[in-house]
């Protein structure tokens, strides 16, 4: 379990630095000669559209998360900022699910399956599958079928509504609030959305973190902590 320990440590020293490396300015802090430089280092417009048809200059915003961290230059290409913030936001949410239901899978699945008379999907290590656990095969092709087809469908809304509203439509925004978080103003809703982003990336590397200490551990993350 040293290692597992190892592994943990590192995850946590990480996450900690990259919620610091996104975090906003202090309150007493005036950011506007950032901004004004993120702003003077975007790429023409005419590049932001990725595989869109309609582009506005409104549909890249900035929102505090942005820290003009980009070494490889991903953003500053014929594939578009605006392509690109739309993929790292659909990243950021499907982590962020992962993130909370990988462990309460580990937690549910066995006393769930064995209610229902099915065998469980987590292995007798209490891990869950993934590409290095291994039990993928466990999955009905049904779901991985009706995985695509939902994601293929909102990816096709999400396209239509930027074409149809570029001069409204921001990276994310599909209109899918039913809870009314979102705010109307347009400064708390890029404090939203900075929120998103931030918690997004940190998503994303604790569900890859979840994946690597399992496989090196060989024990499932709920069996790692002390609850």
């Amino acid at each position: 379990m040293k290692i597992s320990a190892a592994l943990t440590f590192l995850v946590t020293a990480a996450s900690f630095g990259n919620s610091l490396a996104f975090a906003p300015a202090s309150p007493g802090v005036k950011n506007t000669k950032q901004q004004t430089s993120l702003a003077s280092t975007l790429p023409p417009s005419s590049e932001w559209k990725g595989y869109y048809t309609n582009y506005a200059d409104t549909q890249v915003v900035l929102t505090g998360a942005d820290r003009n961290f980009d070494p490889l230059g991903f953003s500053d290409n014929n594939a578009g900022l605006f392509f690109m913030r739309e993929a790292e936001i659909k990243h950021c949410r499907l982590a962020m699910l992962a993130a909370a239901s990988w462990p309460v899978a580990e937690l549910l699945d066995r006393p769930i399956a064995n209610l229902i008379g099915q065998p469980a999907i987590v292995d007798a290590s209490d891990r869950n599958p993934s590409v290095l656990n291994g039990g993928l095969e466990k999955i009905s092709p049904l779901y991985w079928a009706t995985v695509l087809v939902a994601a293929a469908a909102i990816d096709l809304y999400q396209i239509n509504t930027a074409n149809a509203n570029p001069d409204t439509y921001t990276p994310g925004n599909l209109g899918f609030d039913p809870l009314g978080l979102y705010p109307k103003d347009e400064a708390g809703q890029k404090n939203m959305m900075a929120k998103e982003l931030r918690n997004g990336r940190l998503a994303m590397i604790s569900v890859a973190a979840f994946a690597a200490q399992e496989y090196v551990a060989n024990v499932g993350i709920v069996d790692q902590t002390p609850l």
